[in-house]
């Protein structure tokens, strides 16, 4: 078992914005999403105040560099209250006020919200409302620390303003004592604050109800200009009692945006709460941080404390703000004056800081993205920083473009319509591992389904819809995903229909493609979004033609959702999970989405929903048909909320609890026709019965096959191929069963209620009940084969029994006298012990699925397994997993779903509650649950094994590590953005994170440059280690024995470096990257593998001798070193109890010293100073 469960998270959008803009070649192109300060040149600006108090600290000669107090550098701390509270307020004056140094604004957020999760008096469960819109991370940084995020209405996309009347409401209505966080200033990402009057109106709403003020002050002067004019509304709170705390950075006030300098106040009611809220913060503090950096802090200190710095900073501050402000009146004169462009554009001028919500839309935006290269966040949001003097003029004509023409008759080029074509969306990649082995080697797009591949069935249904384009999107094995749409009627000219593959590395669910769609900006107008596994006959095109009226009537329809009825085959099964889906009874607007799991027999309707509609349809008899008409801004509101990785879950709940979106999501309930998705094992097999049953019709196998065979149709819903079928006079065919083409049946041999593929064989004597058998299998005689399904070119040799729910993959070869029990797994590749996440996206690599595990020919079977696999096989039997572990789904469903959608579970055994009995449960066909599984498709766990390499071979994968690594080092990336690099490449290519580690460690000992000298080589070796050794942990690398394995080999396999063992081993050491513990136990180690004749990593035995023999000494002197320390300690009282040391150590032939630059004689222990709480300490 491994310890994480880990998927691979994307890039936020705006890091994909920064990145498209630098990629872009076009002269032209402007960046609008920039979220930092540019001057007019486009070039970041260090402020004259900030280089010289840089200097001056800089030759400060009596400047040191000892911890600074837990609670940060006091004359920092209290010159930034004062900056915030004025030096006239009465929370100051009488000692009530806590102030702390964080790590900027995101630190103070973080510490704040820890704080209020273990010391708030909480009014129900922990709860804080955000505007709606506001900073991203504020709600990542809440949910961590348990509190619980709700969204109030704040912005109002009519006017481009303030939605006050709807904030007010919310501050009315929150139960009392609640927490509010509100933006000081210059509301990011809006721009748009409220009147004085406005806050005061506010404050005194917070007084009537108690409520609490979490304030947010990241903008101070850089808004307006004016330090005091921004911070009015926190003083006018802290005037009047509100009780409040408020967080600080000087990122953008001081363009200290790396220094990471920022603090948190907090207000109590008298001094002594204030003495206990700072004890309680020095103790978060040190579980986190321990102590803050100290450049930063004395830098701005300096510049607050110094009435001439001050003054200066005031004047560079003006700069900033006016430049900003500049622009905006600049830009509203182009649009307004100038280019006369349709709309009001006040709202640029009436907004404040940074940013600006230009009201652009989605299409609106795409064009001067696509045809400008003007580069914006999908809402329209922009940074005015981003604009100078000399791209404004270019921006507010591109905008003018993109406008639709006004009615004053001036003369202006329309906007370019795109062609009217219907576009769809397919979703190939499941993102998860229901059918286990049989899609080790096929996409789950590609399993046929009565002889016709998924994908086959998919484009039927929206090709008879009018789609004209189709963009497939795809993960994994896209090379055979493309060969086989070249190789299908689709492609053949005069099929009306066009279709592009679209591969990508980086997906992971499908909040992570559409976000990928959005970034190609493919998508013109409404379009059908559909996953890859749909067999449907519903009309689709009177859905579509349905949702573009409705969107006639209003703009805020984005999304219809189809779903049909459940009949009396879908009748859910008591013990499963289910989906509450509550529609306004009169125009099937969804309002309430609700998934519930198995064990739960309520779900909670928000009161809002109840008064707001009249009559109320409440449904759990939906299934979904993994179809949806979206406009263009599903995608585009995917890439602004990266919380949004499903479909239904995140996205479709997302939009219907949000205040701010106005957006709306209607269902279409099919109340004729047909529609189900292959979302596991038994929905393929109920499926493939309704095909035959001919529930599909038209879509049979005897009229409209589309796999382009020809079938008669007999009594009993018996289809048999008219190409190549050779059926012996004693064999019997039972009722719903397909006989594919080519295929031959010989005497005795009984099939029933099954598909049989083409060119497969049947033996004689042998019995097939409810079973799938794909193309090319031969089944030997006196075989029984029931409710399971057999992969492509299987053989199954005599006297074998597979019995119900068995999955057997391609190629495999089973018997004589094979027994497998009920759900056994079976595959020709041997299942990878590094693997526990198998997923039926199969590999990454670009076109090739080929891997590298080992095919059982090549291994002799063991003897216990010969009653299962029989005697001749060619197979490995996959472990049974436990219940709860056949999914990476993040809970999305529980165990009993997950059971209840194997092919032949019955689930008998599940326990059924009394409320199961009501029918809330699965379906047969696909449950409304979650129709886009969104588990990560990371393969295993951070740390763990994963798949062999998906590229040609090791070398591949190496030679890409390195090219990622060399362009680090020669570029001087930071380690994060190395370290993103390279995760991102491992999970591209499913290699297991001990390779990338391997490579990183061999990678920086090739750079360590090698030098006579002694003191020359070790200052070599810290150059490169302290630079780059922290990429390994950047990575999630923590296996430090590994680590020195990985070592060992990289010194030995270069004998010039076999000499810096020792020094390399000692820094990594000193950089708290490996322990003593973990060097002993890498010994032991490599003792036990040379005892069992095992040569670590296979390289010269002598070269890792040497190696050893280096490490000796240096082993040595650690443990004496240690030793001493520990005997020191139980010597010295004014040691603090339990504190942990480490004793550096420089080279191997050197005493053990005390702290880096220190000589060993100085004493390194721990001094904690009482009262301020500082803390000097050798290591953290």
């Amino acid at each position: 078992m491994h310890a994480y469960s880990l998927g691979l998270v994307s890039a936020s959008s705006i890091f994909k914005l920064t990145a498209a803009y630098k990629a872009d070649p076009f002269p032209q192109k402007v960046n609008l999403g920039v979220g930092a300060y540019r001057d007019d040149n486009n070039k970041p600006w260090v402020l004259p105040v900030v280089r010289k108090a840089t200097h001056i600290l800089i030759n400060d000669l009596g400047r040191d560099h000892e911890y600074l107090p837990i609670t940060g550098l006091p004359e920092y701390t209290s010159a930034a209250g004062k900056l915030i509270f004025g030096l006239q307020s009465a929370a100051l004056k009488e000692g009530r006020v806590t102030s702390v140094q964080t790590i900027s604004g995101t630190g103070a957020n973080h510490l704040g919200a820890l704080f209020l999760s273990r010391f708030y008096q909480w009014n129900g469960p922990p709860t804080i409302y955000l505007s709606n819109p506001t900073w991203a991370n504020h709600h990542a940084i809440f949910k961590n620390v348990g509190i619980e995020p709700k969204d109030h209405p704040y912005f109002e996309a009519k006017t481009v303003g303030l939605d006050f009347v709807g904030f007010t409401d919310t501050v009315k209505a929150a139960p009392a004592r609640s927490i509010f966080l509100l933006h000081a200033c210059a509301h990011n990402p809006t721009g748009v604050d409220p009147t004085m009057e406005q806050w005061a109106e506010l404050a005194n709403l917070f007084l009537e109800k108690g409520h609490y003020a979490f304030f947010d002050c990241a903008y101070q002067g850089f808004a307006s200009g004016d330090l005091e004019q921004d911070i009015k509304a926190v003083r006018h709170f802290e005037e009047r009692g509100v009780p409040m705390l408020v967080c600080q950075s000087f990122a953008k006030n001081a363009g200290l945006y790396s220094e990471r300098i920022g603090a948190l106040h907090v207000v109590g009611g008298a001094k002594d709460e204030a003495t206990r809220v700072k004890s309680q913060l020095s103790v978060l503090q040190r579980s986190e941080i321990s102590n803050p950096p100290g450049f930063g802090a004395r830098l701005i200190g300096l510049i607050l404390n110094d009435p001439v710095l001050f003054d200066e900073w005031k004047v560079d501050i003006k700069v900033m703000a006016h430049r900003i402000i500049d622009m905006r009146y600049q830009l509203h004169a182009k649009l307004t004056n100038e280019l006369k462009t349709p709309g009001n554009w006040d709202h640029i001028i009436k907004q404040i800081g940074m940013f600006s919500f230009t009201g652009l839309n989605p299409t609106q935006v795409k064009a001067v993205v696509e045809k400008a290269h003007i580069y914006m966040t999908g809402n329209g949001r922009i940074s005015m920083a981003g604009l100078n003097s000399g791209n404004i003029a270019y921006v507010a004509e591109s905008i003018d473009k993109a406008m639709a023409p006004s009615n004053t008759g001036k003369d202006k080029a329309p906007v370019e319509e795109e062609e009217d074509i219907l576009q769809a969306v397919v979703l190939a990649d499941s993102f998860n591992s229901r059918f286990g082995p049989l899609t080790m080697d096929l996409p789950r797009c590609l399993l046929p389904v009565c002889n016709t591949t998924l994908l086959d069935w998919t484009f039927e249904a929206l090709s008879s819809a009018g789609v004209q384009q189709i963009f497939v999107f795809c993960c994994s094995h896209v090379k055979l995903i493309r060969e086989a749409i070249n190789e299908s009627r689709w492609a053949q000219p005069g099929s009306g229909l066009k279709i592009t593959p679209i591969f990508s590395r980086e997906a992971r669910s499908v909040g992570d493609a559409l976000r990928e769609i959005d970034a190609k900006q493919i998508i013109t107008q409404d379009f059908v979004l559909a996953t890859g596994d749909i067999v449907s006959n519903i009309r689709i095109d009177e859905v579509v033609k349905e949702h573009k009226e409705r969107r006639k009537r209003s703009k805020d329809p984005i999304m219809t959702m189809v779903v049909r009825e459940v009949g009396p085959r879908d009748r859910p099964r008591p013990g499963g999970d289910a989906t509450v889906v509550v529609m306004d009874a009169e125009s099937s607007e969804c309002v309430h989405y609700e998934y519930v799991p198995h064990g739960k027999s309520d779900f909670e309707l928000p009161a809002e929903v109840i008064t707001a509609h009249r009559d109320l349809d409440v449904r759990i008899d939906l299934l979904d048909c993994g179809i949806d008409i979206c406009t263009p801004d599903v995608p585009a509101l995917f890439s602004e909320n990266f919380d949004y990785q499903e479909l239904r879950k995140d996205f479709v709940r997302g939009v219907l609890t949000s205040d701010l979106l106005t957006k709306t999501i209607f269902c279409h309930v099919a109340k004729k026709g047909y529609a189900s998705r292959v979302r596991n094992t038994r929905t393929y097999g109920s499926i493939s019965k309704d095909i035959i049953a001919r529930r599909t019709f038209p879509l049979v196998p005897d009229d409209n096959h589309l796999g382009g065979e020809s079938y008669e149709l007999r009594r009993g819903y018996v289809y048999v191929a008219k190409t190549g079928v050779s059926l012996s006079r004693t064999c019997t065919i039972g009722t719903h069963t397909i006989i594919g083409p080519h295929s031959t049946v010989q005497n005795d041999a009984y099939i029933v209620s099954s598909v049989i593929g083409q060119g497969c064989e049947i033996g004689e004597g042998s019995v097939i009940k409810d079973s799938y058998i794909w193309a090319g299998a031969s089944i030997g005689p006196n075989c029984s084969i029931e409710e399971s399904i057999v992969g492509n070119d299987v053989k199954i040799q005599a006297g074998s029994v597979i019995r119900r729910g068995c999955l057997i993959g391609k190629d495999t070869v089973l018997g004589p006298s094979a027994n497998l029990s009920e759900f056994q797994q079976v595959s020709r590749a041997a299942p990878r012990d590094d693997d526990d996440d198998w997923t039926d996206n199969g590999s990454v690599a670009d076109g090739t699925e080929t891997t590298e595990t080992s095919d059982a020919s090549d291994v002799p079977v063991e003897s216990d397994m010969v009653p299962i696999l029989g005697s001749k096989p060619k197979a490995y039997l996959w472990p049974v997993k436990e219940d709860g572990e056949e999914e990476d789904e993040e809970d999305v469903e529980t165990s009993q779903a997950l059971r209840l959608g194997r092919l032949g579970d019955t689930g008998s055994d599940i326990e059924v509650l009394e409320s199961d009995l009501s029918e809330i449960g699965s379906g047969d066909s696909s449950p409304m649950g979650s129709p886009f599984s969104m588990a990560s498709a990371s393969s295993a766990a951070l740390g763990g094994p994963i798949p062999d390499l998906d590229l040609e071979s090791a070398s591949d994968f190496a030679s890409e590590c390195r090219q990622s690594l060399e362009r680090a080092y020669e570029e001087g990336h930071t380690i994060d953005n190395a370290g993103i690099e390279l995760k991102t490449l491992r999970m591209a290519t499913n290699v297991p994170l001990v390779r990338v580690a391997d490579c990183v460690v061999s990678f920086l000992v090739g750079k360590i440059a090698l030098a006579d000298a002694p003191a020359a080589q070790k200052a070599n070796v810290k150059t490169v280690l302290e630079r780059w050794g922290p990429l390994l942990t950047s990575i999630g690398w923590t296996d430090a024995v590994e680590t020195v394995l990985m070592l060992q080999k990289a010194c030995a396999q270069s004998p010039p470096h076999q000499k810096v063992f020792a020094s390399v081993l000692a820094s990594l050491y000193n950089e708290d990257i490996v322990e003593y513990e973990d060097l002993k136990r890498w010994y032991t180690k490599v003792l036990e593998m040379k005892k069992q004749g095992l040569e670590p990593h296979d390289i010269l035995a002598t070269n890792l001798e040497n190696c050893m023999q280096q490490a000796l000494p240096l082993m040595q002197q650690i443990h004496a070193a240690e030793a001493e320390d520990d005997d020191t300690e139980e010597d010295d009282d004014d040691e603090s109890e339990g504190d942990e040391k480490k004793v550096p150590v420089a080279t191997v032939k050197t005493q053990a010293g005390g702290a880096k630059g220190k000589p060993a004689t100085e004493s390194d222990d721990d001094e904690e100073e009482q009262g301020e709480g500082t803390e000097e300490e050798e290591s953290d």
